[in-house]
């Protein structure tokens, strides 16, 4: 059937997949498709019941916010259409942009800011010297949900100025029986079948003896080419040719958890490692942003002296929970971090590549491990018996990070020098239903950051005396919940939130001397504001928010007049925004539901004001989706993705500006169908139902003749999943 993919046009695909469904109607069945709520996931007291820790209220319902809980089913379902963490997010969360189809998440942000990445509560990215590749830190086929807060918070701390996507891996099952389950599935281009697409398998095992559980999963999956709508080899590095893209790629994800619980303790050990692999064969070439000609893939000869670019990300947890010390619940955590991302080839005339070798390439390297101890201790004696509740708690983190230079490069081992930041950030956090109608919640974060670099000579020949720069900042949040209804709620918050400068891309490229002791960089506070309405009704979900966020200075950094430094922009910054998410379910059969996003933010300049770029900005975008369940066992969805049009810098469009560029709309589509029998499930998915020939946003905005590249065309996708 693979081989006639190219055959087959769009009508018959919708026909295939609705006999299809049709046919398996008929089939009688002994297991149901576990219920899933598509838009918001469980809610949040589901989510504590299955034993994950979340610095989330228990209530979703005392949140003076927005937030998004993703859970297992709907995670599936989307990594069923397309397999990137980047499409799946922004499947669900509004201000998301949509997938850049690469591996960086470079453009990629919540509220126009920069958005904290977590695994299990482990801080993932690198802020001191980032490689934009954190949002793809794992492969979903572990994850069992994906707890996102929207705007700045106060909950994880420094990064967190737009938002917190914390990925929560699955968990053991205490009284579980031994089930192994396989899962395989390929994936194909219509347009070019041959060579493209992708073939995964995922093994696991989980179960439990007496008081022990455990859960393990590996995961590997081969990536070949990916086409365009007219059949033509999308380039693998989008980004440019030092940039790492997802074709012609490995995968692999080892995961492992064991817990042991007795009495109201537990404790539990889980490690994680993620390997994302490119085969550097092709170079982008071409493409022109003035006339929208797109780049192409030439291939190369194998380079010398490299490695593939890629990741490799490695977290070991332990954790312990106490659920009643001190009439408080209790839990540590302490972690380890591994984290290397090792870029493309520079180019042969790179002032880093030796004249003798033509070939060099760079490694962020980071390692970083932490402690983090949480209590919640319950208040509703202290008044008159309303649930009230503190949590309080500190983290401790130590980060080294560098980036250095491999066989074929100039200077030596190192680029960037490697710093050493050091944070510790008491936290405490109040809630308490102040009526039966009206809750309210409050808290402080006091976070001392200090980056530390020892003595450093660049390969530019300039010098680094080393030293130390610390910033401290307190943030608060507070807001007010009233109940309209016992189904609707409206509410208002502010809350605060700071990041940390990319204090080494200031540093790698100067040569002068310098004095780290008094170089120019400042932490960026921000603080967001935003009122809202949530209904939850049995058969209905709304929520409606506006927001806005502002700061005094700005993250991107420019140049110092006269100098090769480069320094974070002191110039404030707001930005406005609205979401909306909603779903009905008509009937045991019909759902229905989508998410509405626009945002659009400005800073000041000696000028005047201008809007912010494409890399913080992106243009409005509605998802839709109806889903329909023939019987218990097996259901076909339908879904849609528009993404609107924005042209803030219309004298900068071809100059080389990044991220000023013209983005035009585009809407996609994607089909999938499902069907289970007892152990068994296959799917059927279709992303790009309709062959939409476009540029991706990213692609779009970054204004680079070498990154004008098209998305995927049509794709087809079957999963066969059983448990035994």
């Amino acid at each position: 059937m693979l081989c006639n993919f190219k055959k087959i046009n769009t009508k018959q695909i919708i026909a295939y997949s609705i006999l299809y469904s049709l046919a398996i109607e008929k089939a009688t069945a002994e297991q149901a498709l576990n219920s899933a709520d598509d838009l918001f996931g469980l809610s949040l007291e589901e989510l504590l019941t299955i034993k994950v820790h979340s610095r989330l209220p228990e209530s979703d319902s005392t949140i003076p916010g927005t937030f998004t809980i993703i859970n297992q089913e709907s995670i599936d379902k989307q990594r069923a259409i397309f397999n990137d963490l980047g499409f799946i997010l922004s499947s669900y969360v509004p201000s998301l942009s949509p997938s850049t189809m690469t591996a960086f998440n470079r453009s990629t942000t919540i509220h126009g800011r920069k958005m904290a990445i977590l695994i299990n509560g482990v801080p993932i990215d690198t802020p001191l010297r980032t490689g934009d590749q954190a949002l793809r830190s794992l492969d979903a086929s572990v994850l069992q949900s994906i707890e996102v807060m929207h705007g700045a918070n106060t909950l994880y701390g420094v990064g967190s100025s737009g938002g917190t996507i914390n990925y929560i891996t699955k968990d053991t099952e205490q009284d579980s029986d031994i089930v192994l389950s396989s899962e395989l599935a390929k994936s194909a281009a219509l347009a070019h079948t041959k060579n493209s697409g992708s073939a995964s398998l995922v093994q696991s095992l989980k179960g439990s003896v007496n008081n022990l559980s455990f859960f393990a999963s590996a995961f590997y999956e081969q990536v070949d080419g990916f086409f365009d709508a007219e059949g033509d080899r999308i380039p693998s590095k989008t980004a440019g040719n030092s940039s790492i893209g997802l074709p012609e790629s490995k995968n692999i994800n080892l995961y492992s958890k064991l817990a042991y619980n007795w009495q109201q303790q537990r404790v539990a050990f889980n490690a994680l490692y993620y390997e994302h692999a490119m085969e550097d064969i092709y170079e982008t070439v071409g493409g022109d942003v003035i006339s929208r000609t797109k780049a192409t893939a030439v291939r190369t000869p194998a380079k010398r002296n490299t490695e593939d670019p890629g990741s490799k990300n490695l977290v070991l947890n332990l954790i312990y929970e106490h659920q009643a010390i001190f009439g408080s619940t209790f839990h540590a955590q302490t972690y380890y971090q591994d984290y290397d991302n090792i870029f493309g080839a520079f180019i042969e005339n790179s002032p880093l590549v030796r004249s003798t070798d033509m070939v060099g390439q760079s490694t962020i390297t980071s390692r970083k491990h932490g402690l983090r101890f949480d209590f919640n201790t319950p208040l509703a004696a202290l008044f008159y018996k309303q649930h009230a509740s503190l949590d309080w708690g500190i983290d401790i983190l130590r980060d080294k990070t560098g980036q250095t230079l491999l066989s074929g490069s100039i200077g030596g081992d190192t680029w960037t020098p490697f710093m050493t930041m050091t944070q510790y950030a008491p936290f405490i956090q109040f809630q308490s239903n102040i009526t039966k109608r009206l809750s309210t919640r409050a808290g402080l974060r006091n976070e001392h950051t200090q980056i530390k670099v020892d003595d450093f000579n660049t390969v530019f020949d300039g010098h680094i005396n080393g030293g130390k720069v610390t910033f401290q900042k307190t943030s608060l949040n507070i807001g007010l919940v009233y109940k309209l209804t016992d189904s609707t709620d409206i509410f208002a918050g502010v809350s605060e939130g700071y990041d940390v400068p990319e204090v080494g891309r200031v540093l790698r490229n100067t040569s002068n001397t310098i004095e780290f002791d008094s170089i120019d960089v400042e932490a960026v506070d921000n603080r967001s504001t935003e009122i809202g309405i949530r209904i939850k009704q049995d058969n209905f979900s709304f929520s409606f928010t506006a927001y806005r966020s502002t700061s005094d200075l700005g993250l991107q950094l420019t140049a110092v007049p006269g100098t090769d430094l480069l320094t974070p922009e002191q110039t404030p910054e707001s930005i406005e925004g609205l979401e909306l998410t909603t779903q009905y379910h008509y009937n045991k059969h019909w759902i229905t539901g989508g998410t509405f996003s626009w945002l659009e933010g400005e800073r000041d300049t000696d000028t005047g004001t201008e809007y912010l770029s494409g890399q913080r900005i992106p243009p409005p975008k509605v998802t839709a989706y109806v889903e329909y369940k023939l019987i218990k066992n097996a259901l076909i969805r339908f879904q849609a993705l528009y993404s609107g049009k924005r042209n803030r810098f219309p004298d900068d469009i071809g100059n080389g500006e990044q991220f000023k560029g013209e983005v035009h709309s585009f809407t996609t589509f994607d089909l999938l169908s499902r069907y289970q029998l007892n152990n068994t499930s296959i799917t059927l998915a279709i992303h790009n139902l309709f062959n939409k020939d476009y540029f991706t946003v990213f692609s779009q905005s970054s204004n680079l003749d070498r990154r004008v590249v098209k998305a995927p065309g049509r794709m087809i996708n079957l999963t066969f999943k059983i448990n035994y």
